[in-house]
């Protein structure tokens, strides 16, 4: 039970991972000269019947950028005409439309620009429709401050703001409230001067006050990097001295903390943006930051005329002339909520009604969850969810959390776990930056994952590396130089060692514009050993190995997804076809079954289509086998236990009152996969959605993210428990 995602892995500045932005048309605030056009932006109504499709539209989405265009050049001129970049934009993944924003800074002063022919303003907006490649024209007419006036040479940068029409809309407004969407940098050039350019004022300027790192003002931070000088630099939003997980309006005004964590440029120019548009705060445009070793840069700042569901948003830019890739970051986009605001959120179901729930806190492996339900906090695997066994007798199960940024530093990324079931104590464990757990394989003992390592500018990947690692995280095997595209991006997202021959199971196409995706074994120096199979017009996006068989899924380019079991020939040895709607993406070892779980989600289609069954490959009988539940919908909305003997399904239903959710009939059905039976069924319509189950080998568990205010770290709450045995 995921939320449907976009397989996009981000790598440097090529492959953008969208998540959502907003903006609204608002007047009533002091917004910046030549402010971001809103005219065209939808304000769509708080219990909108598009509130859901909104919502999905911000869980997903992705995009890759293409500038062999500009054939290369990382040095423009500017003769007095405007400065053009072209690229192409490629959504041929996307389920949606979607909106992207381009800003453009030259060294820290904020541009005007334009996309394909159109309005000028400092945020272009372009719509890309789904499932296309668009061919894009920015256009900047260059502006400067007088500091800069007579210099020869300066810095152009471009950053994307994704999906900047979205509003979070009713209930899902509780989501993502302190990450409304992000940004990335998207190219960088250093631009000749030929010409004068446009000389503009910015009015006014304050200034970070550096606080010492170690000044206990700053504990309620989570600043892992404060005061380092290095690589890692992230801009943070609070409210005042982090004293609400959110930010929440004093009638219409929003205080807030912007808060370095972590420094790589000795500037910075921070601008504020409501809805988008760039405002003024405390009479100035923008805010400077100089960096001092060991202080952290701290600002309160407070913005008037605000209403709730507005948001804040921050960029960071260097001012520095001379670096060819000057410094950008952002912080995190916030959502302002009013302090009556109603909103579905951890603890309520979809009526809205507050629901009994246990807390426990996230705490590393060996800690007992803190919570009062003794039988959640019996078992410390509960802290941790599967992804399942490495060793065929079923004793180390792989495990992970999320990041918990407290707790297992700064980066994105995945903390894995590996269990002893029989010992009943954890292993070892270790923070992996940058994984994410569809793009890991297990098997015979270990798992691997895929690690890149970034260009000296930063700009693509200058290697691609598969790791391998035991039960104990102790790396065994190391695939280097592995195949990319041309450019230096990333073109293999996962590989399963195949450990008695010492060899890399993969599959990867030459190029991005080729139709042929090919099924390959790679020697641990990144050649490539055996070409296994070819197939055109399809992406191979997830596989597993079972002694001499490959069973991997494919996707077509008319949306079909195929199912095979070949051996190391390329022979096909059984396959099947399933619907658009079926939209696997990633596949598990559950036991004896290797399982291609569809993703297709309850209310996402009142026709959920002619797949009603689960592929299974069973590893006895070498044979693809479906698994069919009392209905089609828990087919698209089924959980396996580790061990591979429970399957866990839910029906759902809203129950609505003339277009108005006010509850929801949901129903568990466990089942025993070896007779097809239902062993329990469980009516949980009193319960939140559980849109977000975890099955272990003993029972259910629902939890949702929370905020544990005296400790300032993340916390889980369990809002539905049940075991099997019960």
């Amino acid at each position: 039970m995921k939320t449907k995602f976009q397989k996009v892995l981000a790598i440097s500045l090529i492959a953008i991972m969208l998540c959502s932005c907003a903006t609204k048309e608002k007047d009533n605030f002091d917004s910046a000269s030549n402010p971001f056009d809103a005219s065209a932006q939808e304000n769509m109504p708080p219990d909108s019947d598009n509130a859901k499709e909104l919502y999905e539209r911000y869980q997903t989405g992705g995009a890759s950028v293409d500038f062999s265009k500009m054939d290369g050049k990382d040095t423009l001129e500017y003769n007095g005409s405007p400065i053009e970049i072209t690229f192409s934009f490629d959504t041929s993944e996307n389920e949606y439309d979607m909106t992207e924003g381009f800003v453009a800074f030259i060294c820290g002063v904020p541009q005007m620009i334009s996309a394909d022919g159109g309005e000028t303003s400092e945020m272009a907006k372009v719509t890309y429709e789904k499932k296309t490649t668009t061919e894009t024209t920015l256009t900047v007419n260059p502006r400067i401050t007088e500091d800069l006036k007579g210099q020869d040479e300066l810095t152009l940068m471009i950053a994307s703001l994704h999906s900047v029409d979205y509003v979070p809309q009713g209930k899902y407004a509780g989501y993502g409230f302190n990450n409304i969407h992000s940004s990335s940098p998207l190219c960088y050039y250093k631009l000749k001067i030929n010409a004068q350019p446009e000389i503009i004022n910015l009015d006014g300027k304050i200034e970070f006050e550096n606080v010492n790192a170690s000044d206990k003002s700053l504990e309620n931070y989570n600043l892992k990097k404060a005061g380092e000088i290095g690589d890692d630099c992230m801009m943070k939003m609070y409210s005042v001295e982090n004293q609400s997980p959110r930010l929440v309006l004093d009638g219409s005004k929003q205080s807030l903390d912007l808060v370095f964590n972590g420094m790589n440029a000795d500037r910075f120019y921070v601008y504020l943006y409501v809805n988008m548009q760039r405002v003024k705060f405390d009479g100035s445009d923008y805010a400077v930051v100089n960096s001092k070793s060991g202080f952290v840069p701290k600002l309160t700042v407070t913005l008037d005329n605000l209403s709730s569901r507005d948001v804040i948003y921050a960029i960071a830019v260097s001012p520095d002339s001379e670096s060819k890739f000057p410094a950008y970051t952002k912080t995190m986009s916030s959502l302002c909520f009013a302090p009556d605001d109603e909103i579905l959120s951890a603890g309520s179901n979809s009526a809205g009604e507050q629901t009994e729930a246990v807390t426990t806190d996230i705490s590393k492996p060996g800690d007992a969850p803190d919570n009062t339900s003794t039988a959640v906090s019996d078992n410390p695997i509960y802290k941790f969810k599967p992804l399942g066994y490495l060793d065929d007798d079923q004793n180390l199960l792989l495990m992970y959390i999320d990041n918990d940024f407290k707790v297992y530093g700064e980066d994105n990324g995945t903390y894995f776990t590996v269990y002893d079931v029989t010992a009943k104590e954890f292993i070892s464990g270790k923070f992996l930056p940058y994984q994410q757990t569809f793009t890991v394989t297990y098997g015979q003992g270990c798992f691997t994952v895929i690690e890149g390592k970034a260009s000296e500018d930063n700009r693509s990947l200058a290697e691609c590396m598969a790791v391998t690692y035991n039960e104990k995280f102790e790396e065994i095997q190391r695939a280097h130089n592995m195949p990319m595209y041309s450019g230096g991006n990333q073109s293999i997202y996962s590989a399963y060692y195949c450990k008695d021959i010492d060899k890399y199971l993969c599959a990867y196409k030459e190029e991005i514009s080729s139709s042929e995706y090919l099924t390959v074994l790679l020697n641990t120096d990144g050649s490539v050993y055996k070409v296994i199979n070819t197939d055109s017009e399809t992406s191979v996006y997830s596989f597993s190995v079972d002694d001499d068989k490959i069973i991997l899924g494919r996707r077509y380019d008319d949306y079909r997804t195929k199912i095979q079991v070949m051996d190391f020939d390329g022979n096909i040895i059984d396959e099947k076809t399933m619907s658009a709607e079926y939209a696997n993406l990633d596949v598990n070892r559950f036991g004896k079954y290797i399982a291609f779980l569809s993703l297709k989600r309850y209310g996402e289609d009142e026709n959920p289509g002619s797949d009603s069954f689960a592929v299974l490959y069973d590893t006895e009988t070498d044979k693809l086998m479906e698994f069919t539940p009392e209905t089609a919908d828990e087919a698209g909305c089924m959980g396996i236990s580790p061990d591979g003997k429970i399957a866990v399904t839910m029906d759902y239903e809203e129950v609505d009152d003339d277009g108005i959710v006010t509850g929801q009939k949901q129903t568990l059905r466990y089942y025993d996969i070896e007779s097809g039976k239902v062993i329990k069924t469980v009516n949980a319509d009193d319960k939140p959605a559980l849109n977000n189950f975890v099955v272990y080998d003993d029972g259910v568990i629902q939890t949702v993210p929370g905020y544990n205010k005296e400790k300032n770290e993340r916390t889980e709450t369990v809002v539905f428990f049940d075991r099997f045995d019960d």
